[in-house]
């Protein structure tokens, strides 16, 4: 099965983004920073889905890697959605096919837990506009 598992909004200024949805109502939790990529993000759940903002932190280190700079090439005119991503219990299956490999990822959550999961595709989206 296929499902929406969240959105991405590429923002030009995390804390300014977190504030001004928080204005508008929403509950913005800390989703933590991604090592090695100069960036972090923030969630607002939505159900079973999730709507991320996506920022830079450290713009020298998002310059060194592939994320960090399509991230920035997206947002250089302002905050815009940049991509989404389906969750399914069947990445092999549906990956290989593309010519895709899943990948295993983790970091540390905010409260020191760790968060594990598996993606395809992330770089080729990146480097096609991140849009599918």
């Amino acid at each position: 099965m296929l499902e929406l598992g969240q959105v991405v909004l590429g923002v030009r200024d995390l804390e300014a983004a977190t504030r001004r949805m928080e204005a508008e109502g929403f509950a913005v939790q800390d989703g933590g920073v991604h090592p090695g990529l100069g960036t972090a993000n923030r969630i607002i759940p939505l159900g079973g889905q999730y709507l991320e903002l996506l920022g830079v932190v450290d713009e020298a280190l998002a310059r060194s890697n592939w994320y960090g700079r399509a991230l920035l090439d997206r947002t250089a005119d302002g905050d815009r959605l940049v991509r989404w991503s389906l969750r399914t219990d069947r990445i092999e299956e549906i990956a290989g096919p593309l010519g895709l490999i899943p990948e295993r990822r983790s970091r540390m959550r905010p409260d020191g837990r760790p968060l594990h999961w598996r993606a395809a595709g992330l770089q080729a989206a990146a480097e096609h506009g991140w849009l599918p």
